[in-house]
């Protein structure tokens, strides 16, 4: 007869099943902790707080079991929530004193399939970050004619490097950080590489670009770095947040991530 056990790591969670055949198998951490009641998740976050490795075992299918599923609707914790709060994790001050069993809070709900597993995993947070990036999808414009274009058409997420193309005419559209890369890589393999552009731009090297960074951050226009937006576009409000969308590239990520978190943080 196989035994249930749901293995509760901090915030993440996995469910194994433990048959005959598998019970030979161990692993190892500092602390283990059976039970992932109250007791257990308060042992357990404050051993991860001071990086202890732990492991919570539960034989029901979630935490907190008799206060999820074997408590009366109308249940109340009867002493106030100052007295009854886990280490770590205040109350808010929204909470009625005496707090109810059935109230939710205000959370975000993410629902994902884990592509290994095949399985519909839920990830509940009191915050959100979207961090999918701008340019994860690759765009090729409708352009006319092109679909009766004989020679190769690629994104420059295709690209590797110039080498099939030596002695090739190539077409580079436009100018961005890509384009400028690739048709500087391809002239270096020898292609005959052009380049055509919808509107006319200031080419920079890298050194100007970044002095210019460093010194005019606020003095991008509305086509280009968000002016009016800065410093606080990566805020948005119940706790979202976006990082990556200032179009500064790394520089900007590194900035949106540490305010994200210093934010979060306070």
């Amino acid at each position: 007869m196989c035994t249930q056990w749901i293995i509760y790591n901090h915030i993440l969670c996995d469910t194994k099943i433990i048959s005959k055949s598998q019970r030979k198998k161990e692993q190892e951490t500092i602390v283990l902790i059976v039970g992932a009641g109250p007791a257990g998740i308060a042992t357990s976050a404050c051993l991860i707080l001071l990086s202890i490795p732990n492991i919570v075992l539960e034989r029901e299918d979630c935490y907190a079991c008799l206060w999820q599923k074997k408590a009366y609707d109308r249940l109340k914790l009867h002493l106030a929530k100052n007295f009854c709060q886990l280490p770590h994790m205040a109350f808010l001050l929204s909470v009625p004193t005496f707090v109810p069993k059935n109230m939710t809070a205000q959370k975000w709900v993410v629902t994902a399939k884990n592509r290994v597993l095949g399985l519909v995993e839920e990830y509940v947070g009191e915050f959100l970050v979207v961090a999918t990036s701008e340019n994860s999808e690759a765009v090729i414009p409708n352009i006319y004619g092109l679909d009766n274009f004989k020679g190769l058409v690629i994104h420059p997420s295709e690209y590797e490097n110039g080498n099939k193309f030596g002695d090739e005419k190539v077409l580079v559209v436009g100018a961005g950080n890509s384009s400028m890369e690739i048709a500087y890589d391809l002239c270096n393999w020898g292609a005959q590489t052009s380049i055509v552009i919808r509107s006319p731009k200031h080419v920079l090297t890298k050194e100007l670009g970044q002095l210019g960074m460093m010194m005019g951050s606020r003095l991008f226009n509305e086509k280009g770095m968000p002016k009016h937006k800065s410093p606080y576009h990566w805020k948005g409000e119940h706790g979202l947040y976006c990082v990556g969308f200032a179009s500064a590239g790394l520089f900007g990520i590194s900035n949106d991530a540490k305010n994200i978190a210093n934010d979060i943080f306070h």
